[in-house]
Protein backbone atom coordinates (compact mmCIF):
# COMPACT_ATOMS: atom_id res chain seq x y z
CA UNK A 1 0.00 0.00 0.00
CA UNK A 2 3.03 2.53 0.54
CA UNK A 3 4.31 2.69 -2.89
CA UNK A 4 3.57 2.48 -6.79
CA UNK A 5 5.99 2.05 -9.51
CA UNK A 6 5.39 5.43 -12.63
CA UNK A 7 7.19 5.57 -15.08
CA UNK A 8 8.55 8.75 -16.31
CA UNK A 9 10.77 9.80 -19.52
CA UNK A 10 12.07 6.19 -19.37
CA UNK A 11 13.13 5.91 -16.09
CA UNK A 12 11.26 3.82 -12.66
CA UNK A 13 9.77 5.48 -9.70
CA UNK A 14 8.52 5.11 -6.72
CA UNK A 15 5.85 6.65 -6.07
CA UNK A 16 3.88 7.28 -2.93
CA UNK A 17 0.47 5.90 -2.45
CA UNK A 18 -2.40 8.66 -2.30
CA UNK A 19 -4.04 6.52 0.64
CA UNK A 20 -0.53 6.24 2.21
CA UNK A 21 -0.63 9.82 1.95
CA UNK A 22 -4.17 10.18 3.72
CA UNK A 23 -3.59 7.86 5.66
CA UNK A 24 -0.50 10.18 7.06
CA UNK A 25 -2.58 13.25 7.03
CA UNK A 26 -5.13 11.14 9.37
CA UNK A 27 -2.74 10.41 11.83
CA UNK A 28 -1.59 13.94 11.73
CA UNK A 29 -5.43 15.16 12.50
CA UNK A 30 -4.88 12.78 15.35
CA UNK A 31 -2.32 13.92 17.07
CA UNK A 32 -3.43 17.36 16.57
CA UNK A 33 -6.84 17.01 17.86
CA UNK A 34 -8.40 20.43 18.81
CA UNK A 35 -9.85 19.57 21.70
CA UNK A 36 -6.90 17.34 22.85
CA UNK A 37 -5.53 19.71 25.57
CA UNK A 38 -2.02 19.03 24.97
CA UNK A 39 1.01 21.86 25.08
CA UNK A 40 1.85 22.68 21.74
CA UNK A 41 5.44 21.28 23.04
CA UNK A 42 3.90 17.72 23.77
CA UNK A 43 1.96 18.03 20.22
CA UNK A 44 5.61 18.84 18.64
CA UNK A 45 7.05 16.44 20.07
CA UNK A 46 5.03 13.17 18.99
CA UNK A 47 4.91 14.94 15.75
CA UNK A 48 8.61 14.48 15.16
CA UNK A 49 8.48 11.03 16.21
CA UNK A 50 5.95 10.56 13.61
CA UNK A 51 7.36 12.39 10.28
CA UNK A 52 10.94 10.93 11.10
CA UNK A 53 9.55 7.84 10.95
CA UNK A 54 7.08 8.12 8.09
CA UNK A 55 10.09 10.32 6.16
CA UNK A 56 12.58 7.51 6.64
CA UNK A 57 10.13 5.11 4.89
CA UNK A 58 8.70 6.86 1.90
CA UNK A 59 11.94 9.20 1.77
CA UNK A 60 12.29 7.70 -1.95
CA UNK A 61 8.36 8.27 -3.03
CA UNK A 62 8.41 12.05 -1.89
CA UNK A 63 9.24 14.49 -4.31
CA UNK A 64 9.06 17.93 -5.05
CA UNK A 65 5.59 19.96 -4.79
CA UNK A 66 3.85 17.00 -2.22
CA UNK A 67 6.49 17.75 0.13
CA UNK A 68 5.86 21.47 0.03
CA UNK A 69 1.75 20.85 0.04
CA UNK A 70 2.40 18.63 3.42
CA UNK A 71 4.48 20.92 4.74
CA UNK A 72 2.16 23.89 4.27
CA UNK A 73 -0.61 22.29 5.56
CA UNK A 74 0.81 20.75 9.00
CA UNK A 75 2.38 24.20 9.32
CA UNK A 76 -0.93 25.56 9.05
CA UNK A 77 -2.50 22.75 10.90
CA UNK A 78 -0.60 23.93 14.20
CA UNK A 79 -1.68 27.45 13.29
CA UNK A 80 -5.41 26.41 13.86
CA UNK A 81 -4.03 24.37 17.03
CA UNK A 82 -2.58 27.33 18.64
CA UNK A 83 -5.33 29.50 17.49
CA UNK A 84 -7.76 27.22 19.18
CA UNK A 85 -5.62 26.78 22.72
CA UNK A 86 -5.94 30.53 23.19
CA UNK A 87 -9.62 30.38 22.83
CA UNK A 88 -10.60 33.68 24.68
CA UNK A 89 -10.72 36.85 21.86
CA UNK A 90 -8.93 38.48 25.18
CA UNK A 91 -6.23 35.57 25.03
CA UNK A 92 -6.23 35.90 21.21
CA UNK A 93 -5.26 39.74 21.08
CA UNK A 94 -2.44 39.26 24.20
CA UNK A 95 -0.81 36.81 22.21
CA UNK A 96 -1.09 38.33 18.77
CA UNK A 97 0.44 41.56 20.43
CA UNK A 98 3.28 39.75 22.03
CA UNK A 99 3.97 38.40 18.59
CA UNK A 100 4.58 41.40 16.87
CA UNK A 101 0.97 42.43 15.52
CA UNK A 102 -0.25 45.99 16.24
CA UNK A 103 -3.37 46.42 19.26
CA UNK A 104 -6.10 47.76 16.29
CA UNK A 105 -4.98 44.65 13.92
CA UNK A 106 -4.80 41.94 16.89
CA UNK A 107 -8.19 43.30 17.97
CA UNK A 108 -10.08 42.70 14.77
CA UNK A 109 -8.51 39.38 14.28
CA UNK A 110 -9.06 37.95 18.04
CA UNK A 111 -12.76 39.08 18.01
CA UNK A 112 -13.13 37.23 14.16
CA UNK A 113 -15.70 35.03 13.74
CA UNK A 114 -13.73 32.79 11.36
CA UNK A 115 -13.35 29.24 12.06
CA UNK A 116 -9.92 28.10 13.51
CA UNK A 117 -8.89 26.25 9.87
CA UNK A 118 -10.43 29.57 7.96
CA UNK A 119 -8.41 32.23 10.50
CA UNK A 120 -4.97 30.17 10.34
CA UNK A 121 -4.39 31.43 6.97
CA UNK A 122 -5.21 34.84 7.68
CA UNK A 123 -2.76 36.96 6.44
CA UNK A 124 -1.70 38.81 9.76
CA UNK A 125 -1.50 34.95 11.51
CA UNK A 126 1.12 33.76 8.87
CA UNK A 127 2.88 37.13 9.80
CA UNK A 128 2.71 36.57 13.61
CA UNK A 129 3.44 32.66 12.91
CA UNK A 130 5.37 32.40 10.83
CA UNK A 131 7.17 28.49 9.65
CA UNK A 132 10.24 29.81 11.67
CA UNK A 133 7.84 30.46 14.96
CA UNK A 134 7.92 26.52 14.34
CA UNK A 135 10.95 24.46 13.12
CA UNK A 136 13.74 26.67 14.38
CA UNK A 137 11.91 28.02 17.75
CA UNK A 138 9.80 24.99 18.88
CA UNK A 139 12.08 22.27 16.96
CA UNK A 140 9.60 20.72 14.53
CA UNK A 141 11.02 18.28 12.36
CA UNK A 142 9.26 18.86 8.58
CA UNK A 143 9.05 16.29 5.29
CA UNK A 144 11.92 18.17 3.53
Amino acid sequence: MGFFVAKMYGRTLKVIHSKAENKFKDKIREIMRFNRGASLNRVIKELNRYIVGWKGYFSKGIRGERIHKLNAWIIRRLKAYLWCQWKYPRTKVTNLKKLGIEHSEAAKLGNTRKGYWRASKHQQINYAMPKKLFTRRKGLVLLG
